[in-house]
C-alpha cells in the first residue's frame, strides 16, 4: 500500500500499484487493466456560520454515519448509465472542521462496472476502499 496525501486535509492509502492522475476537479486512481474500477477524490473548502453546528445536522441525516475520529462521513450507493454500460458508484463525502467558519469536505466516489459488484475480486477491492476511506487521517483543527 502507498500513503496519498491531498491539499494538507486527508492522508489515506491505496494499493501500490495504482496509478494517480489529476483531471479537471479530482485526483484520479485506479490500477493499469482493462475495466478496473476507478477511485476519484476531491477537496472542498467552504465559509459556514458555525462549524459545529453544521457538524451536528451532518450527523443527524439519515444516511451518515460516525467515523471512528468522530467526524460525519455520508454514503450512497447509486446505478448510472454511461456509454450503454451500467455502472454502480459508491460515493463518500466526509464534514472536517477547519476553524470555528470554515469546514472541508473530502468527496469520494468508488466505481465500477454494476455486472462486476458480485465480483470477488470487486468486492474485496470495495471492502479496502471502505476501509481506506474510514480510516483515513484527516486535518485536525487546532
Amino acid at each position: 500500500m502507498k500513503t496519498i496525501s491531498l491539499n494538507n486535509i486527508i492522508q489515506f492509502q491505496i494499493p501500490e500499484n495504482w496509478i494517480s492522475e489529476q483531471d479537471e476537479d479530482f485526483t484520479l486512481f485506479y490500477e493499469d487493466s482493462p475495466d478496473s474500477a476507478t477511485l476519484r477524490v476531491q477537496t472542498l473548502l467552504f465559509s459556514v456560520q458555525n462549524t459545529e453546528q453544521l457538524i451536528q445536522q451532518k450527523l443527524a441525516e439519515s444516511n451518515t454515519f460516525v467515523l471512528q475520529n468522530g467526524l460525519p462521513c455520508a454514503f450512497k450507493r447509486e446505478q448510472s448509465e454511461e456509454n450503454g454500460e451500467i455502472l454502480e458508484i459508491d460515493f463518500w463525502d466526509i464534514t472536517i472542521p477547519i476553524s470555528d467558519t470554515q469546514i472541508a469536505i473530502c468527496c469520494f466516489s468508488y466505481t465500477i462496472l454494476a455486472e462486476q459488484a458480485s465480483q470477488e475480486h470487486f468486492i474485496q477491492e470495495r471492502e479496502m476502499i471502505n476501509h481506506a476511506i474510514c480510516y483515513a487521517d484527516f486535518f485536525q483543527a487546532k
